[in-house]
């Protein structure tokens, strides 16, 4: 969690003064009730809410000018609070503040409190109270807090309500607390004034007594001067080791800014040292400068620069997929901090990392020992409810479904959810990257009417917090797109997808690798339609900009490659296919090395095409490799492991070994069903598998009971009409025509035509071949 030095920095028309400075008077004294605020929102060792910056007599004495001052101010302060009337809607600086304040907290609309002086919000003309920057959806759909008193109330009212408001929208606590905690803080102040009162009287009933008694208590005030004395050296020491701890705490803070700052010169230096003419993506001019000045990070002094360079240009370095350097790196920034503040936040960043780079380098065990590290230090600094702990809960979350372990996955990203609906509410963006993760993994599960309640969740409220214009609201619209693509809908997954390309395109143009995601996203859905010219032309435009923006050796440019092999695989073209395969398996085995599951993912796709060709022994080669990877990655009880071994199966069942083909193709079913459950997409494709090798065997009961159960499954999850129902069905009349039985053969293959017309269109590839068998059995059954 970011530490700011303000908890909020008021902003206003010098006009409205007044009630700016009955603003911040009633702010800083206010005495925060603990038990109800959330401990993230709470100032740090603070039992008020202090200190609120406001105006000039805030501003620390610089070098610089009152406009850096103020925008430093910004910047420090955890919260802005705008005073909003029509002087300062028509206030050029206030308007400057709000901008520069969204600019430096991420755009986070949240963060901003717009409280109403005078005006009315987002009606425009000369009763408009809010200044351009906050005229927006997010601030004018708000129930925003207002100094403005009913009617017959005086103005003082209106204000002290105002400031509730203020507080429980910045507290997240109900304005009722609020108001008990202030009127109590009321009758404390007023009791104290009372006592201050009595003593005085008091005092005075003591001083007649002292003149009638004056010998007797003689004594006894001289024992009192004592006392007071020794009180009063008491309270001097304090004061002494108090100035001492706020100069350490100073010289402290003035050591990390001179550590930040000769960070900064080292990044800059380095990068500006990259050579502008030479060829190549950014990326590799990029990493021409860092590896330049590798060996300079090591000899850095003192060791926070040190540990602050590594940390930095380590996570630029997995950026870029240069895993093992970012190890090695943010291992050395590690090893710094555990030497030097091992119960650190910091710590537990760099755990956090390099947790990370090992998730996406395939190393799960690894990745989890380091992020289940930092939720157990999260937990102990932070507690159960807090930001920080829900990310750590999400990070282990998505290791866990990388892992194909969806149940554990669905165990953690659950509890980040309830976390920040606590912490951050309904309509917030983490909020909706919780309810994100959570839709990825009923996806992955084929559980999809559950995923796209997730996913339009998560674009409900990014809409309303950043608008229809925005990446984030992008992104979102593509993972709805694809599970309509997976239902089979792909008129309704193409909407969302267009969708998502027109907003990436108006944001970040043509040549940006988010818009190449929109182009490929729309050729897999031409793919799945068997409109393979469209979706080739889709795919190399993303593959464009990929090589323009990366280069050759990227991840994202090996995706693309992989993608224009499956169209050229799918249109029967091996030979182009085998191409765009090679080379994507060429930039993986660079990027990645030979034991990453994208590695693997190329040695299949290679076995596959050989497969297709006929060369069993080379296609066995391939899936072998990728089956070792696999089991080295994520072990026996895998997806993807079963993957491989359903497709040596299919390499043994097209040599006609089908006693191979069966212990290939059971090994695959029998992962499946312990990962998805008997009723998954996978699991239907699985038992069809086996019930084709039965038809070839001429075990037709067999194979009919299988393919049965492959269309019981894909009937529950997909409804009537899906490519995959139609696929399950022509399976059966392929069986039951093998067997003999001509008219049930026809009747099945007839429901397989009518579907596969209906959802794939009368010239997709499949249709044309259920057509042509149905055509077939009808022919001899006229005989």
């Amino acid at each position: 969690m970011e530490q700011y030095k303000y908890y909020a920095f008021i902003s206003y028309s010098r006009k409205n003064s007044s009630a700016a400075a009955y603003l911040h008077k009633s702010l800083e004294r206010f005495r925060i009730p603990v038990k109800y605020v959330p401990e993230e929102l709470r100032p740090a060792g603070q039992k008020f809410l202090r200190p609120i910056f406001r105006d000039r007599r805030d501003l620390e004495v610089r070098d610089g000018s009152f406009t850096n001052d103020i925008r430093i101010a910004i910047e420090q302060s955890r919260y802005l609070i705008v005073l909003c009337s029509p002087d300062a809607a028509g206030s050029v600086w206030v308007n400057e503040e709000v901008k520069h304040f969204l600019a430096t907290h991420n755009n986070d609309i949240a963060a901003v409190v717009p409280v109403i002086l005078t005006g009315k919000p987002g009606h425009g003309g000369n009763e408009e109270c809010l200044p351009p920057g906050l005229c927006v959806e997010p601030i004018t759909g708000r129930n925003l807090a207002s100094m403005i008193p009913d009617e017959g109330e005086p103005e003082r009212s209106g204000w002290e309500n105002g400031v509730v408001q203020a507080l429980s929208y910045m507290l997240r606590v109900k304005r009722e607390k609020i108001k008990a905690t202030v009127d109590a803080e009321r009758i404390r102040l007023l009791r104290l004034n009372l006592l201050i009162g009595a003593i005085v009287l008091l005092g005075f009933a003591a001083l007649t007594l002292w003149a009638i008694r004056a010998e007797r208590a003689a004594t006894a005030n001289e024992q009192l001067a004592q006392q007071n004395a020794e009180e009063a050296r008491a309270n001097e020491q304090r004061a002494i080791a108090g100035e001492k701890q706020a100069k350490e705490n100073e010289a402290k803070a003035k050591e990390q800014a001179e550590i930040a700052k000769k960070s900064l010169e080292f990044l800059r230096d380095m990068f500006q040292s990259s050579d502008p003419s030479k060829k190549g993506s950014k990326d590799m001019k990029v990493l021409d400068a860092i590896r330049a000045k590798l060996p300079e990070i090591e000899k850095l002094e003192p060791w926070q620069l040190r540990e602050s360079v590594a940390f930095d240009i380590g996570r630029v370095l997995s950026s870029l997929g240069e895993y093992e350097e970012a190890l090695r790196l943010l291992n050395i920034a590690h090893e710094l901090n555990l030497k030097y503040r091992p119960e650190s936040e910091e710590t537990a960043t760099t755990y956090n990392e390099i947790g990370l780079v090992y998730a996406a380098q395939g190393n799960y065990a690894k990745a989890l020992e380091c992020h289940h590290k930092v939720l157990a230090f999260f937990l102990k600094v932070f507690g159960e409810n807090h930001a920080a702990t829900a990310t750590s809960y999400d990070n282990i979350g998505a290791v866990y479904h990388a892992q194909g372990n969806y149940a554990k996955a669905l165990e953690y990203l659950e509890k980040a959810l309830a976390i920040r609906l606590k912490v951050l509410g309904e309509n917030h963006p983490d909020t909706a990257t919780s309810y994100n993760n959570i839709g990825v993994v009923y996806e992955k599960q084929g559980e999809y009417a559950k995923a796209l309640e997730y996913y339009e969740k998560t674009l409900a409220i990014l809409r309303k917090v950043y608008g229809e214009n925005h990446p984030n609201t992008a992104a979102s619209c593509n993972n709805i797109g694809l599970v309509y693509e997976k239902q089979g809908e792909y008129a309704k997954a193409l909407e969302y997808h267009e969708k998502s390309l027109a907003i990436r395109l108006q944001v970040f143009g043509e040549t940006h690798p988010a818009t190449a995601t929109g182009y490929n996203n729309i050729g897999g859905v031409y793919y799945a339609q068997g409109e393979y010219a469209k979706a080739l032309e889709y795919h190399h435009k993303a593959l464009a900009v990929f090589l323009k923006v990366f280069g050759e050796n990227h991840a994202a440019t090996a995706t693309s490659y992989n993608n224009i092999g499956s169209v050229y695989h799918a249109q029967g073209n091996y030979t182009k296919a085998l191409e765009y395969y090679e080379k994507s398996l060429a930039i993986h085995l660079i990027v990645f090395g030979k034991t990453h599951p994208a590695t693997a993912t190329s040695y299949n796709n290679i076995g596959l095409v050989y497969e297709k060709q006929g060369e069993y022994a080379k296609a066995l080669e391939y899936h072998e490799k990728s089956l070792a990877i696999r089991l080295q990655v994520f072990g026996e009880t895998h997806p993807a492991t079963a993957m491989s071994y359903n497709n040596i199966g299919g390499g043994y069942k097209e040599q006609g070994e089908y006693a191979k083909a069966l212990e290939y193709y059971n090994k695959a079913l029998a992962i499946l069903r312990k990962v998805y459950g008997e009723t998954h997409p996978n699991t239907a494709t699985s038992y069809s598998n086996i019930g084709v090798v039965y038809d070839a065997q001429g075990n037709y009961a067999k194979a009919l009971e299988y393919h049965e159960k492959s269309l019981a499954i894909d009937l529950k999850v997909y409804g009537e009409t899906h490519p995959h129902i139609a696929a399950s069905y022509y399976n059966i009349g392929v069986v039951l025509y093998n067997a003999g039985k001509k008219e049930e053969a026809r009747d099945h293959l007839r429901k397989a035509v009518e579907i596969a017309k209906k959802t794939l269109g009368p010239d997709h590839p499949y249709t044309k071949r259920f057509s042509a068998d149905l055509q077939t059995v009808e022919n001899e059954l006229k005989k």
